[in-house]
């Protein structure tokens, strides 16, 4: 929480041109072995006691809420945005889920702008026709029309 009260200063500091968005990361994408994140695995002691570690991404991203401060996060799998996702103010899909069609209907059901990284090889076009996607209407356990703030986060190689 330090890091982000020194961040909410920041952000007043260079409002309105800059929106700062403290990111705010729970699980790890790319791991195959060791710990999956705070969300997965939050004692780091391999007890996975998940419901434990939505408890604590609820309380962290509250408190950075409560500082007026934008929270972001990356959504990885289906289950974990319907308990944050009312805390997030910009979410991201990552190069390695951006062609994965449930992400992109996610992405569509999802209240707050979520960004689609382009391909771990640099090519933006999943990330365009991610965005295609996820503006178009899409079944979704949640009635919508799809989104309009999508957009591509370019990301390096």
């Amino acid at each position: 929480m330090d890091y982000a009260r020194r961040l909410t200063v920041e952000r007043k500091r260079f409002a309105p041109e800059l929106e700062i968005v403290m990111r705010v990361y729970f699980e790890k994408p790319r791991t195959t072995v060791g710990w999956k994140g705070l969300i997965n695995d939050p004692f780091m002691d391999g007890s996975f006691n998940i419901n434990q570690g939505l408890r604590t991404a609820r309380e962290l991203l509250l408190a950075v809420n409560q500082l007026d401060l934008p929270a972001g996060c990356e959504f990885l799998d289906m289950i974990t945005p319907q308990y944050i996702a009312d805390l997030v103010s910009w979410g991201a899909i990552g190069a390695r889920t951006t062609e994965s069609q449930v992400h992109r209907e996610l992405s569509s059901g999802l209240s707050c702008p979520v960004g689609f990284k382009n391909g771990t090889d640099g090519n933006i076009r999943i990330a365009l026709n991610a965005i295609k996607a996820a503006s178009q209407p899409s079944p979704f356990p949640v009635g919508h029309q799809g989104r309009s703030l999508r957009h591509c986060v370019h990301r390096g190689q």
